[in-house]
């Protein structure tokens, strides 16, 4: 197989790279190496407490104190890498070139770990900064194996740069970024023109840190020869990549998308810039295993993949668009609007995955075995999934219930705000939103108080004493009951005697409103209270029960 193949090349490879290490000076240079290691642990923790000294001595400055202390926390590794290139220069000379590949690839990885690690550190997010670390080291393992080509005292040099120029833009970055702000506050008066503005300002370290590369690429190569200059230039374009690409990502508004497309674009421009793009896909390539005619490798599995979010990410934006038109489409009932936005968006996402199947060589014939597997798994496990979908989608036909309506079902009672595949949402007056099954808006009974029209009738119940006047009773009633703001004119409110009782004479109270979803509750006690002044107004008593106790001498 493809992939076994692979790996008897790099396991071959590899034993050609120890053949030609096998050899005396490759353990003296590990010695030196773990020595050196070793005087650099025991002379960092000797100098550190001077250092520290010296940092709150010197940085008075909040923000360039804590620039400051960013190399002290990295004391060891710069001590380290420092050693490791008077060593290598030693060997160098005293011996010959060959004799101290090995110390100067430790000081070319001891001088990158210092610059990631420093990088690293002003990222404030825990996840992103572990992936940049991660990505930064395997570019520094490449470097490992182009040893040969990297196996002298500028390679260490030009890391140091490095570090040194990131250092230098972050302090430069802090101490300029109140004046940029300042001045884009000033002449970014337009809200639009403020925001493109300020995404630059997001990126001033960066930028600041490219133009400083290209600066110190510019003298090393004016001043040495272009090939001390290599390893500065390319992080100079890696740097400009970083730039233009979180900058676009910028305008993606999902935050996890927005990652994937940094990551996933930085890694190939910084694979397309140090030249190994090429062999990269071709090893993903044949990382692949067969069956039959159908072959897949982990290099068209990684095109699917990401064809296949392109795809769902422009499904997601244009069934939005369309969604957004439709909403805004007066001439369509808002159940027909859920229903249109829905089929659109269905159908988008499966012509999204039909398109990434049939580009990584998938025949959509082979699905059948599939579809068979899935049909038994929606008739054994799956019913009350589909029962919910089903359900619906009857309901989006039929038109029972759409967004706004007034519903209640069982003991809820509240407005309808969105219809979803499986569930329909509900909020109730006292806030809590409701996920009601599809189904039970099939199965079970539904109250609709504003499935043809939004009108509610409310009635309230009262009684007089019987020394009132019924008649003018009925009239203070009603009129008053106009009062109230939610209280419909037309139909106008209505009193009737309904009964004679033990203790008073009986009436009801009836009135319309078109507001279900401010609530009956209240607007039934405010009605209440315009009773009770009404009748305290004109001094009609309110009467209570009462008991007669006749006691008779029986003697």
């Amino acid at each position: 197989m493809d992939w076994q193949t692979a790996v008897i090349d790099w396991y071959n490879q590899g034993l050609e790279q120890a053949s030609k290490l096998a050899n005396p000076w490759t353990a003296y240079q590990l010695i030196a190496i773990a020595a050196t290691y070793w005087l650099a642990t025991l002379i960092a923790r000797m100098s550190r407490p001077s250092v520290a000294a010296l940092i709150d001595k010197y940085g008075t400055h909040p923000r360039v104190g804590r620039v400051l202390r960013i190399p002290l926390e990295r004391l060891k590794w710069i001590t380290f890498a420092l050693l490791l290139l008077i060593v290598g220069s030693v060997l160098q000379t005293v011996t010959s070139p060959a004799h101290s590949i090995i110390v100067w690839i430790a000081a070319s990885l001891a001088s990158a770990w210092i610059a990631i690690s420093i990088a690293s550190r002003f990222i404030k997010n825990p996840s992103v900064s572990k992936i940049f670390a991660v990505t930064a080291w395997s570019l520094a393992a490449v470097f490992v194996e182009q040893a040969s080509k990297l196996a002298n005292p500028w390679t260490a040099y030009q890391l140091i740069a490095i570090a040194a120029t990131y250092w230098l833009a972050t302090l430069i970055a802090r101490m300029s970024r109140p004046s940029v702000a300042a001045l884009i506050d000033k002449y970014g008066t337009h809200p639009r023109v403020g925001r493109v503005l300020r995404i630059p300002l997001e990126r001033l370290k960066w930028i600041t840190f490219a133009l400083l590369l290209l600066i110190v690429g510019s003298v090393l190569q004016t001043v040495t020869s272009p090939a001390h200059s290599i390893i500065v230039w390319i992080a100079a374009s890696l740097a400009s990549a970083w730039i233009a690409i979180s900058i676009a990502s910028r305008f993606i508004k999902n935050p996890s998308l927005s990652k994937i497309f940094a990551v996933t674009a930085w890694s190939l421009a910084a694979l397309n810039i140090m030249g190994l793009l090429d062999q990269t896909l071709g090893f993903l390539d044949q990382l692949a295993f067969s069956m039959g005619d159908f072959r897949l490798s982990v290099l068209m599995l990684l095109k699917g993949i990401l064809l296949l979010g392109i795809l769902l990410w422009l499904a997601s934006a244009t069934s939005d668009f369309v969604e957004e038109r439709i909403r805004k489409n007066a001439d369509i009932s808002p159940t027909l609007q859920v229903l249109f936005s829905k089929i659109i968006k269905v159908g988008l996402i499966v012509a999204a995955i039909m398109i990434s199947f049939s580009a990584i060589g998938i025949d959509l014939t082979a699905l059948k075995i599939f579809s068979g597997a899935l049909g038994l798994g929606i008739g054994f496990g799956l019913q009350k999934v589909v029962s919910n979908l089903l359900s619906g989608i009857i309901i989006l036909l039929d038109r029972s219930i759409k967004p706004g309506d007034v519903i209640s079902l069982g003991d809820t009672f509240g407005w309808i705000t969105s219809l979803k595949a499986r569930y329909v949402s509900v909020v109730t007056r006292n806030g809590v939103e409701y996920l009601i099954p599809n189904e039970d808006f099939i199965t079970r009974e539904v109250v609709n108080w504003s499935f043809t029209n939004r009108r509610v009738r409310l009635e309230v119940k009262f009684g007089v004493s019987y020394a009132s006047d019924p008649h003018e009773v009925r009239r203070l009633v009603a009129e008053g009951l106009l009062e109230l703001d939610r209280v419909l004119t037309d139909p106008a409110p209505v009193c009737h005697l309904v009964g004679f009782g033990d203790s008073s004479i009986d009436f009801v109270a009836r009135f319309w409103m078109r507001d279900p979803e401010k609530g009956l509750t209240n607007l039934r006690g405010q009605a209440y209270l315009v009773i009770w002044d009404i009748l305290k107004d004109n001094n009609i008593t309110i009467p209570y029960p009462h008991r007669e106790v006749m006691l008779h001498n029986v003697e």
